[in-house]
């Protein structure tokens, strides 16, 4: 047990320390050459006529910095969405979709919910939050946490209480966007995921054992707004990484009176398709209350909610609607 729980944390240690290394990476080329990005089209200043304009403490200049419109508030409609790119919902809206729901308490914090999960009892929650953002630039971060009790699923009370098996699943997430025009939308997504089981035999504690799997996809979108409410979406995705460990401990009594205890151990990347990749094509809607969503991916697709690629899946339907409040 503790050493399963060993290798989750040093995976995901070592791929958390890399995904805020290429963004904090990232973060750093933006301010050094924000200067050679050309602004959105602003009104000529009059060079004919100098004022003189008193100087600005540097609170004031901070307030009115803080007080110009964002990333979020710019972005056209058509392009405004969490499913993919950097998009934060303003304070106070609520969303009920197929596949996820989310609420705004705050402008920069929203609170995020697979919906259909919830049909067979996996509790789960996440949030996002936007680490940085100026007008054309946002990145932002993502955490993910779902519980199901397996043991619950079709059993009686009898069996629930003689055994236990539960999966976790937690995905982390950097995102980042940049409008390249009011047409176009760029984003990249550094997503990991761990996924973990573990069963418990609860009546005689004979036999505990505990797997996770591990894997990290890197995304890269690109966006077209067809209009005032409609956009295409293209998606690559590649698996950087993907790997599966397990132990487990038995206690056998013997017939001298005695006792045999058993460990097992396993670390393995067989089921591994390290640098499986996949496109997807999306079409979305985005009117006044409701969003629809349209599209396939092929390819390798990773499963939605564990990340993980299965390589018989080459063609993968997607839909999503639900409506804003």
């Amino acid at each position: 047990m503790m050493l399963a729980k060993r290798f989750i944390y040093n995976r995901s240690k070592r791929w958390l320390s890399l995904l805020f290394f290429l963004y904090a990476l990232s973060f750093i080329s933006i301010m050094f050459s924000s200067s050679a990005f050309a602004e959105f089209p602003t009104a000529k200043s009059d060079t004919s006529q100098q004022v003189t304009e008193p100087k600005q403490t540097a609170k004031e200049k901070n307030k009115q910095s803080n007080s110009e419109p964002k990333f979020h508030e710019l972005l056209p409609q058509a392009f405004r969405w969490t499913g993919a790119g950097a998009w934060q919902p303003p304070k106070g809206e609520w969303y009920l979709g197929l596949s996820e729901s989310y609420w705004a308490p705050f402008s920069w914090l929203s609170l995020h919910t697979w919906t259909t999960p919830w049909v067979i009892g996996a509790a789960n929650l996440g949030l996002r939050l936007p680490l940085w953002t100026s007008k054309q630039w946002s990145l932002g971060f993502s955490s993910h946490l779902m519980y199901l009790d397996l043991s619950k699923l079709g059993e009686d009370s009898q069996s629930q209480q003689s055994s236990s098996q539960a999966i976790r699943i937690s995905p982390i997430s950097l995102y980042g966007a940049y409008q390249l025009s009011p047409k176009w939308l760029l984003g990249t997504e550094l997503k990991s995921t761990i996924v973990s089981g573990s069963t418990r035999a609860n009546q005689d504690q004979s036999f505990n054992g505990v797997a996770a799997t591990s894997n990290s996809h890197f995304r890269l979108q690109l966006a077209y707004a067809l209009g005032e409410k409609w956009s295409l979406w293209w998606v690559w995705s590649r698996l950087n990484q993907q790997s599966t460990s397990a132990n487990a401990y038995s206690k056998v009594t013997l017939q001298n009176g005695g006792s045999l205890e058993v460990y097992g151990v396993l670390d393995s990347d067989i089921i591994n398709f390290r640098g499986a990749t996949a496109n997807t094509l999306k079409l979305l809607f985005r009117g006044d209350t409701f969003t629809g969503m349209l599209g396939v991916a092929f390819g390798a697709p990773g499963i939605y909610y564990l990340g993980t690629v299965v390589e018989k899946i080459k063609l993968l339907p997607l839909l999503e609607f639900g409506w804003r409040f």
